[in-house]
């Protein structure tokens, strides 16, 4: 089995960074989700924890608030108990197996890429199977 989940979102907040005791920096950042259920949109919110440096400087030098992402990453749960009271929580967890997609766009700033021309169909082999 693998524990792997991918959303997509916007970002709700300001990521909090911060480093571990061990020097290594990590960030912490709520995404917004959207599903309909009865008919109505609703809003769900989930911590993402970034454990991956160089995905922590995407997050720090690429996005902001609002900022449309996907993330790829493993699903965790956190319990604990206060005042007798069972809790749990969800986070996902983006590691070096992990992903971050930046999905807004540039504006007018983006450039295009030329389209690649046709092939003709002469020039393709068949797969064997």
């Amino acid at each position: 089995m693998y524990n792997s989940i991918t959303l997509v979102g916007h970002i709700g907040g300001e990521a909090k960074f911060e480093t571990t005791n061990a020097g290594k920096s990590f960030c912490i950042l709520s995404l917004a989700t959207k599903r309909f259920a009865g008919g109505e949109k609703k809003s769900d919110w989930h911590k993402i924890i970034f454990w991956d440096e160089k995905k922590v400087e995407v997050v720090k030098n690429y996005t902001r608030v609002g900022s449309k992402i996907l993330v790829s990453g493993v699903l965790a749960y956190n319990e604990w108990e206060r005042d007798g009271v069972k809790q749990k929580s969800a986070e996902i967890h983006v590691g070096f197996g992990g992903a971050i997609e930046l999905l807004d766009s540039k504006g007018q700033e983006t450039t295009h890429a030329p389209t690649p021309a046709p092939v003709a169909e002469e020039n393709l082999e068949p797969i064997p199977f």
